[in-house]
């Protein structure tokens, strides 16, 4: 078995709602799954004003249902389920095509994400 760690940056973002996030929240991926309908749900892990995050998220028409739970220490967690945007189907490629999983995805500062994926050793990882 494998891992593989790389950071992927795109000018216009992966997903409208994190870009506007800006400093008020971070977060990391804990679990991505993309449903029979193409949609999909996520649960992540915040760092910010939980009310903050939950008004972009009611601002983003792609959200169909989401859920944020504050912690009483700046940290929660946010369950989304929402529409599959295109940047964000391209990175979750690799699931369907390979047999790989994400150990973690982090979103960075200027529209980047730090991608660890973990598989047996075949072409992805070449």
């Amino acid at each position: 078995m494998r891992s593989i760690t790389f950071v992927v940056a795109r000018a216009d973002g992966f997903y409208p709602t994190v870009r506007e996030m800006g400093a008020t929240a971070r977060k990391s991926v804990l679990h991505i799954n993309v449903l029979d309908d193409g949609t999909m749900v996520m649960l992540a892990r915040v760092y910010g004003d939980p009310n903050r995050i939950r008004q972009l998220i009611k601002q983003n028409s792609n959200a169909i249902d989401h859920s944020v739970s504050d912690a009483g220490d700046g940290t929660g967690l946010m369950y989304v389920h929402s529409r599959l945007p295109g940047p964000i189907r391209g990175i979750l490629r690799p699931l369907d095509e390979h047999e790989v999983f994400f150990e973690s995805i982090e979103y960075l500062p200027e529209d980047e994400i730090r991608v660890t994926m973990i598989g047996e050793t075949n072409e992805v990882f070449h």
